[in-house]
């Protein structure tokens, strides 16, 4: 239980983290501009969203899989799966109930996201087998 219950922690912070960093983006460039209309942050927003969704969601996923996965280096690979997956099928259900327009970056960048979760979740294994064999020697 305490597993699942990280898993899904791991899953909520991929997509959040990325989410957050884009209003504090967007909130900073709001306040260096002068004089910014409704329509020049949405437009900001957008552009910057479609840089930092992409590579913020595949840092987050990256560092959250290798976080999960170093407690267990038995089973990091696959919770690092789950992690990635989870984070792709939940940016999928808000792109979803948003009714954003499908956009190919979107497919592009969840597949990235289960690439890097893959990556962390190896070197968590990895990383973690050589110092349990270090240990032993």
């Amino acid at each position: 239980m305490k597993r699942a219950l990280l898993l899904v922690a791991a899953v909520a912070a991929g997509e959040g983290l990325p989410i957050l960093l884009l209003v504090a983006i967007v909130v900073v460039h709001g306040a260096v501009t002068a004089a910014p209309t409704v329509e020049s942050e949405s437009a900001f927003a957008a552009a910057a969203g479609a840089w930092v969704g992409p590579f913020g969601g595949a840092a987050a996923t990256f560092v959250l899989s290798w976080w999960v996965g170093h407690s267990r280096p038995t089973t990091a690979v696959r919770d690092a799966a789950i992690v990635g997956i989870g984070v792709s099928a939940l940016d999928l259900v808000i792109i979803e109930t948003t009714a954003t327009p499908w956009q190919w970056l979107f497919a592009i960048s969840n597949a990235g996201k289960i690439a890097a979760a893959l990556i962390g979740g190896r070197l968590a294994a990895k990383r973690s087998a050589v110092v349990v064999r270090s240990a032993v020697v």
